[in-house]
């Protein structure tokens, strides 16, 4: 899987360093490939079903890095401890409270092959504080039966 997915975006002019692919959640057909551009400055996300008639990986998004957030959060002591944890695949975002959230990219978004932005299943809140940045799990979002049939579809191919 990862020289088809190294391949799929070496043809899209995409030069990418560190790569990710592994099945998604309880099944061993429908893979989760992700490829860290070579200036690390975000991640290439796609999918391929073993099951898919069409050749190559369907390229779902582009996950900016966003690194530049951190600013001096990047030194405190729980934010080196997460980031060791995620070894490292990490995306940063603000939520719509201005919150900053460091998310897993290792283990995804629920839904994402559905292309609509969705939740990271782990994700992380940080809220810096005067006895240093206190971390805090996102809450999980609930699967619903529509995300559940449109995940058995994806796996039976596109």
């Amino acid at each position: 899987m990862e020289r088809l997915w190294r391949a799929e975006l070496s043809g899209r002019g995409v030069e990418i360093g560190r790569v990710l692919s592994k099945p998604t959640l309880g099944n061993g057909l429908l893979w989760r490939l992700v490829g860290e551009d070579a200036a690390r400055e975000g991640y290439w996300v796609g999918y391929r079903s073993l099951l898919d008639a069409a050749p190559g990986v369907e390229v779902v998004r582009r996950i900016p890095r966003g690194e530049v957030l951190l600013g001096p959060l990047a030194q405190a002591p729980r934010v080196a401890r997460l980031r060791r944890v995620c070894a490292d695949w990490i995306s940063l975002a603000r939520d719509e409270a201005g919150t900053l959230v460091l998310r897993d990219v290792r283990y995804g978004q629920w839904g994402a092959w559905t292309r609509r932005e969705t939740p990271f299943v782990f994700a992380y809140r940080l809220r810096p504080g005067p006895e240093g940045v206190a971390v805090e799990v996102a809450p999980r979002i609930k699967v619903s039966e529509e995300l559940r049939r449109s995940y058995a579809r994806r796996i039976r191919g596109r």
